[in-house]
């Protein structure tokens, strides 16, 4: 529920956000919004992600969730994890579900 971060910037106060999936799952969602820059053609999925912050420089697309595994850059869905991390980076905390 990220809307909550504009939410809390229109009042004033701070917002954590509560991610339920493990930290290294946050950080594979956070890398979305690189996976633009790639150039994805027949075989794309060993596409190396070598800018993937906080991960191996090993990653390839096929080690990201199967709805990454898309050449539109349009799709929906992909754009809407981009937009919802792109919140959860204002946010003032996010707390991670293994960590409570």
């Amino acid at each position: 529920m990220s809307f909550a971060v504009d939410a809390a910037a229109e009042l004033g106060v701070p917002c954590p956000l509560f991610w339920t999936a493990s930290a290294c799952g946050y950080m594979g969602y956070y890398n979305f919004r690189f996976l633009g820059e790639e150039k994805l053609t027949n075989g794309y999925l060993d596409t190396p992600v070598t800018n993937a912050l906080g991960m191996t420089k090993h990653m390839c697309l096929r080690d990201f969730p199967s709805f990454v595994h898309t050449t539109d850059q349009d799709d929906i869905l992909l754009n809407f994890m981009i937009h919802k991390l792109g919140r959860a980076s204002r946010a003032g905390a996010v707390i991670d579900r293994q960590h409570l």
